[in-house]
């Protein structure tokens, strides 16, 4: 893995945990909480794009190490499993 590559990978290694720090603190709020208070929502439905955002570029970035590829976030997730990075199912 090139030092790029190793620098990308953690700056979005901490980009999920610092996001994930924030989701659990958003846990304390109820559905309805949620629901009701569109800062709220809004509030958890970013760090859940972000989150997921992070973790397809990881995977991007280990495809990358191995000269793949993906065309889009959709094929990330196949291409680890036919790479065995993940499992099948």
């Amino acid at each position: 893995m090139t030092k790029i590559l190793k620098e990308k990978l953690e700056e979005k290694k901490n980009k999920l945990l610092e996001t994930y720090n924030v989701l659990i603190k958003l846990r304390k709020l109820s559905l309805k909480d949620i629901k009701d208070k569109k800062e709220n929502f809004w509030a958890v439905s970013y760090g859940l794009v972000i989150a997921i955002e992070a973790i397809l570029d990881i995977g991007q970035y280990i495809l990358s190490d191995r000269g793949i590829k993906a065309e889009n976030y959709s094929k990330i997730v196949p291409l680890l499993a036919q790479e065995k990075v993940l499992p099948q199912k």
